[in-house]
């Protein structure tokens, strides 16, 4: 019987480990949900007697690549411009790139709900994170069909569509401070000793698993213990849910061996605001017993600013690069072999365009991501571990555009284009894959120029995404550089994402979840900001993409919570003025319409060469249109043309 009652202790206590803070608890970014708006402007009449009859119909890109109907509004009667009532809400991750699809068709089969019975009149496309970033968060976008701008002639200008996203009213986030006290609790040392008392919080998971969200200091020998008040997220302490359970545990801290439980108490959020006296604790295996009691001696809250807040501000985030060259990743001049019928690589860096490379890969699916943030698509870009013919010198600081001056280039395309010239100029022997591996010479330069962001005007945050094939030969340096970014309160968060199949075991260190990251003189970073992955354990890159970026959010809000910044002023947008930048010229008029360009033969067949190019950034001045049945066609702007086939397999590109 005694053997039963401490096993069945053991099982109670074992949910509420009060020595290891889950991961999960840090996690304090969830899904914002937001409402999206929508209306035409200038559309086209598809019925010779009549107006149009229009209505939408909203699309996803899942997770598999395929289109997905989310939503369809009402038709409405004719008119050419229809602001519609039917809206969407849908949940908005930072992480995710979202990417959504708006037809819009022409009722001809009243209250048909077959596509086919109804004139399709033209598309547009946009990643939800680009409609998030917008001033005003209103996207004004012309209809594609087959291939070309949508040219009303009545009103001179070109048919469009109006997406406006607002945040969802709901429970908002806060920060709490409380202070919690015992009184009559046991004594647990004996009879001539006390206890050392702690207590955890824990609350209670859909699924009714406890997550440790607490621990507090231990106070030596006290049976009437005050412990410090204590400051936390609602998001983080109970998913800002007032009455999802919280668990209260008391300890008491033993030196030599394990922790006893002293009891706990069930309360939620609604009733702490009440602070509640004399919570009684209790055992699961001392049925109708006490051990003495907490009360909430003090109670505050004030609300607290959410990600999707400070986005509605005109808060920016700006994407860093740096990519190894060492030489460890492989001569990219020599040949792959043929191992059993299967193409091996000789070298990470091995490009071909038919099969990019894993550099190639994170830069699309991350940088597609972060790139919609920044109002200038311009990002600094460096190479590490390379080594000049003409100097004789290793660096591990260029700037991949060979301008050290400026090291921007122009859009994620500019990035991978970036890539693959110095590749190119790697194969000629004037720069050699080297090394070592340092991270410090970019670190130093990303600290610089967070350290600018966060002097001048206006709210800018940085993400530095550091590609590597190996571990660092710096580990001091880097770390000590890190955890000084990091109680500096820097706008930065840096990603780095392994590439290839080496053993990144202690790259592991440099991620400081848990407890912090710690520098050489044994001062650990008061804020998390480092995120490594290996790319090889995701078999999706939009895993990839959501492991790397799920904790920036937070991290940015650490960075404004630590200097007080407030979120700016949502900005007012006349939606007609985004319409009328869409007036077509007499020149324009008098040119032949754009419509009906795509190209008489199919596409290609089959999936793969879609999925394969999916997220592949295109060259300036190209965009990317969908028929009716979500089949992707490719726009030249600068020379009206259409094809099927991904720019960057066409040999005259």
């Amino acid at each position: 019987k005694i053997l039963k009652l401490l096993k069945c202790e053991q099982q109670a206590s074992m949910a509420y480990n009060p020595n290891a803070l889950s991961q999960a608890a840090t996690q304090s970014h969830l899904k914002e949900k937001v409402e999206l708006f929508i209306s035409c402007s200038d559309l086209v009449e598809k019925d010779l007697n009549s107006k149009s009859d229009p209505f939408v119909v909203i699309y996803q890109r899942n997770k598999a690549g395929q289109w997905a109907e989310v939503s369809r509004t009402e038709a409405l009667q004719d008119t050419s411009y229809p602001t519609f009532s039917t809206s969407l809400k849908i949940d908005y991750f930072f992480e995710e790139e979202q990417l959504l699809r708006f037809d819009v068709y022409d009722e001809d089969k009243k209250g048909s709900q077959r596509l086919k019975d109804h004139d399709f009149v033209g598309s547009a496309n946009f990643p939800l994170g680009e409609l998030m970033h917008e001033k005003g968060q209103v996207i004004c976008r012309k209809l594609m069909c087959k291939g070309g701008k949508i040219k009303n002639k009545k009103s001179k200008r070109y048919s469009s569509i109006t997406v406006t996203a607002e945040k969802v009213a709901g429970t908002r986030n806060e920060v709490i401070t409380m202070q919690f006290i015992g009184k009559g609790l046991p004594k647990m040392d004996g009879m001539f000793g006390k206890s050392d008392p702690y207590f955890t919080i824990s609350r209670v998971r859909e699924d009714n698993k406890a997550m440790l969200v607490y621990k507090s200091e231990v106070i030596k020998s006290n049976l009437n213990p005050a412990w410090k008040a204590l400051t936390i997220d609602a998001q983080k302490l109970c998913n800002c849910d007032a009455y999802r359970p919280l668990i209260i545990e008391v300890y008491d801290w033993d030196k030599n061996s394990s922790d006893d439980i002293i009891g706990r108490v069930e309360t939620n959020l609604n009733e702490l605001r009440g602070k509640p006296q004399g919570m009684k604790l209790t055992r699961a295996t001392k049925s109708g017993k006490t051990f003495g009691d907490v009360s909430v001696a003090s109670f505050t809250s004030k609300p607290l600013a959410s990600f999707v807040d400070y986005l509605q501000g005109g808060a920016e985030i700006s994407l860093l690069c740096a990519i190894d060259f060492t030489g460890s990743n492989g001569d990219p001049r020599q040949a792959p072999q043929n191992i059993d019928g299967q193409i091996i690589p000789a070298s990470l860096h091995y490009l071909t365009p038919q099969q990019p490379s894993q550099y190639q890969q994170a830069i699309r699916q991350i940088g597609n991501i972060v790139s919609v943030y920044d109002f200038d698509k311009k990002f600094p870009v460096w190479g590490f571990g390379g080594w000049f013919k003409q100097t004789g010198i290793v660096r591990h600081d260029f700037a991949l555009n060979w301008n050290d001056g400026d090291p921007e280039v122009s859009a994620v395309f500019g990035i991978e284009q970036a890539y693959v010239n110095a590749i190119g100029v790697v194969k000629t022997g004037a720069v050699a894959l080297s090394g070592p591996t340092l991270f410090e010479p970019v670190l130093r330069k990303a600290s610089i120029i967070a350290d600018m962001c966060h002097k001048k005007p206006g709210l800018q945050y940085l993400i530095l995404l550091i590609l590597t094939d190996g571990i660092i030969n710096d580990m001091k340096q880097t770390r000590d550089l890190i955890v000084d970014m990091a109680n500096r309160d820097l706008p930065i968060s840096i990603i780095i994402v392994g590439i290839g199949g080496a053993d990144f075991s202690a790259m592991n260190e440099l991620d400081g979840d848990g407890q912090g990251l710690m520098n050489s003189k044994g001062q650990r970073a008061k804020r998390d900001i480092v995120q490594f992955v290996p790319i090889r354990k995701y078999q999706r890159l939009s895993e990839l993409s959501k492991e790397t970026l799920i904790e920036i959010p937070q991290q940015f809000l650490s960075y404004t919570k630590a200097h007080g910044v407030a979120p700016g002023q949502k900005a007012q947008i006349e939606t007609q003025s985004l319409v009328q930048a869409f007036q077509i010229s007499d020149a324009e008029m008098k040119q032949e319409d754009d419509m009906g360009m795509l190209p008489s033969q199919q596409p290609p067949s089959g999936g793969a060469q879609v999925d394969q190019f999916a997220n592949a950034p295109l060259p300036p001045g190209w965009e990317r249109g969908y028929t009716d049945e979500g089949q992707v066609y490719y726009v030249n702007n600068q020379t009206h043309t259409t094809q099927w086939e991904f720019p960057m397999l066409v040999p005259s590109q």
